[in-house]
C-alpha cells in the first residue's frame, strides 16, 4: 500500500509518497555508471531528482517529499 499526499502553497508543491515497508532505495549507485547501464531498476528516483528542487526523506526510509518551488 502507498500513500500520496499532496500540498499546494503559494510558493511550492510538496509531494508526499509513504509506503508500508521500511526501507528505501535512495542510497543506491547512480545508476549512469557503466556496470549500471544495462540495468533495468534504480532509475526512479535519480529522474526525479532532476525534475524537483528537493528530495527528503524520513528517517525510517519509507516516505520521500519531493519539493517543486514555483518560479
Amino acid at each position: 500500500m502507498v500513500r500520496v499526499r499532496v500540498e499546494v502553497a503559494r510558493d511550492a508543491v510538496r509531494l508526499h509518497v509513504t509506503m508500508r515497508a521500511t526501507g528505501s532505495t535512495h542510497g543506491r549507485p547512480d545508476p549512469t555508471l557503466p556496470e549500471r547501464l544495462e540495468r533495468e531498476d534504480g532509475r526512479g528516483l535519480f529522474v526525479l531528482r532532476s525534475l524537483v528542487d528537493q528530495v527528503a526523506f524520513n528517517e525510517k526510509g519509507n516516505s520521500v517529499c519531493l519539493t517543486l518551488r514555483a518560479g
